[in-house]
């Protein structure tokens, strides 16, 4: 399937997301510069892509591998690093607040949201009162 373009998107000139703004601030950190937090989606994702290549990563559009890591699905695949999905950020909020102790951290990566909702699953999961009747 081909890429889309940011331009492109629908609500390419909205307000780029909190995942976007996350990995773009950790990015612009590493790179040693400036981090512009008015940035659209589309123009979010461009100097996403040009952080990126200045660190040696391709750039989303460039990501044409269609062949998954180890254990990887395809579909997940081309998108291994990129920041977590809006639905990952609203769930990883939700869990965040259920968890005592648990702050929501907007910067991670997808996978790295994937693992974190498992370790949020595990101890909400632990602390409900029908796994205390059990015992």
């Amino acid at each position: 399937m081909p890429k889309v373009p940011p331009e492109r998107w629908k609500g390419a000139d909205d307000q780029m997301t909190e995942a976007q703004a996350g990995y773009l601030k950790r990015l612009s950190e590493s790179a040693g510069v400036p981090f512009d937090p008015n940035l659209s989606k589309a123009d979010a994702s461009r100097r996403i892509d040009e952080l990126r290549r200045a660190e040696g990563k391709p750039s989303r559009l460039e990501r044409d591998d269609p062949t998954p890591r180890k254990g990887q699905r395809t579909r997940e695949a081309a998108s291994f690093d990129d920041p977590m999905t809006e639905a990952q950020a609203a769930y990883l909020r939700e869990l965040a607040d259920e968890v005592e102790g648990e702050e929501f951290d907007p910067a991670l990566s997808r996978e790295a949201a994937q693992v974190k909702i498992a370790e949020l699953l595990v101890k909400r999961m632990s602390h409900s009162p029908t796994e205390s009747s059990r015992r």
